[in-house]
């Protein structure tokens, strides 16, 4: 009896470490459903350089203890406590706010269409939908929002590829997009003022983990 127990057990341990093997088809004369996607080229993934990686492999720990153990506990309060209808609001409050950002990042990069329509839609949700609080512009006259940044404008002026960077709370980045938040920061300052900016930073970054969950 034993004897079989110990045949069985070590049957099933050959069994469990063995692979099969891997079984190649050739799908060039294929003419059936999702032909073309099994003819498709293989492509390798995209490769970034990441000369700093154990500064990024830190910030990526650090970011992901923040996470856990602070930014997921409060949201979960957040969306118990607070109905999505006044998170709504928070939401279109601090995407009103990027205004000035997306308005001259539109503009440096020649998206004539783009800063008007985020000229329109900044005018439109500012007074019909009271300061912001609401988005008229898209429900009501399906004027699209047209987000850009100085990361980038840099980009379409000429700076194409960067260091990958992982940014302290911010999350993966690259040297270049890093370099972009300082006029995107000092954009807001000079056409919100300091006051407003301060509240714009608020809504538009410590708010932000929460409301990305909503």
């Amino acid at each position: 009896m034993n004897k079989a127990v110990h045949l069985l057990l070590l049957s099933a341990v050959v069994a469990g470490c063995s692979q099969p093997a891997v079984q190649r088809h050739d799908w060039s004369n294929f003419s059936g459903p999702g032909a073309e996607v099994l003819k498709r080229e293989t492509l390798s993934p995209p490769n970034f350089p990441d000369p700093i990686e154990p500064f990024n492999r830190s910030m990526w720990a650090l970011n992901h203890a923040a996470v856990v153990a602070v930014v997921d506990p409060i949201s979960r309060v957040y969306r118990f406590i607070m109905p999505s209808f006044f998170r709504n609001r928070i939401q279109d409050f601090a995407d009103n706010l990027l205004f000035p950002r997306n308005f001259t990042a539109n503009l440096l990069q020649g998206q004539w269409r783009g800063a008007g329509d985020e000229t329109l839609r900044f005018t439109t949700n500012t007074t019909v939908g009271l300061l912001g609080l609401w988005d008229p512009a898209s429900h009501w006259f399906n004027i699209k929002a047209s987000p850009e940044d100085f990361g980038q404008v840099f980009s379409t002026w000429g700076w194409h590829s960067s260091t990958f960077l992982t940014l302290p709370l911010l999350g993966p980045s690259s040297v270049r997009d890093t370099v972009g938040l300082i006029p995107d920061t000092l954009r807001r300052k000079t056409i919100l003022g300091p006051s407003r900016d301060r509240y714009a930073a608020m809504a538009s970054f410590a708010f932000l983990p929460i409301i990305m969950t909503s």
